[in-house]
């Protein structure tokens, strides 16, 4: 939730300056906020990703990743995972569980996030929901969660042990 919250005040903060200062820019980063991007990678290639990439990523140095400039962060992350890699941030979301985001879709107030994450005891996690997700198992290795009024859900798959996919769905 912490990283939703910082990544709607940053976005806010780059078109509020950009409107202030008159930058032709604006008119582009202003339509994407509103427009709503698409980056997100298909559960399909996540899966082929992960098993076919599950040793370099089992093995990612998080502790040593840059902390700060977001350009160094990704270049840190196509160094250890190839330039090729769908992995666009790592996050660590308690001593149990990494986060590999790989993309989403929408803007601020309705979007998708998906990607996949490491799960040290093999049990799904909700990420930002965890506090209050409660799962369904709706298949073998199939979770699923819901708020009330189905504004935020939550899809976990089990890749391979220890490896889920997820999709985040911010309504």
């Amino acid at each position: 939730m912490r990283f939703m919250k910082e990544f709607a005040i940053a976005a806010m903060l780059v078109v509020c300056t950009l409107l202030l200062t008159g930058c032709f820019a604006v008119d582009v980063i202003g339509g994407m906020m509103l427009a709503g991007g698409d980056d997100e990678v298909s559960k399909e290639e996540v899966f082929a990703y992960v098993s076919d990439n599950a040793e370099a990523l089992f093995g990612f140095p998080y502790d040593e990743m840059p902390r700060g400039d977001d350009s160094e962060k990704k270049q840190f992350i196509r160094n250890h995972l190839g330039e090729d890699t769908i992995v666009k941030s790592v996050h660590r979301y308690d001593s149990n569980t990494l986060n590999f985001y790989c993309g989403g879709k929408g803007n601020v107030t309705s979007s998708v996030y998906s990607g996949f994450y490491h799960s040290e005891d093999n049990e799904p996690s909700a990420l930002e929901f965890e506090g209050e997700a409660v799962f369904t198992e709706t298949e073998d290795g199939k979770f699923e969660w819901s708020n009330e009024d189905g504004q935020r859900q939550f899809l976990a798959e089990r890749i391979q042990p220890n490896w889920f996919y997820y999709r985040m769905i911010w309504g």
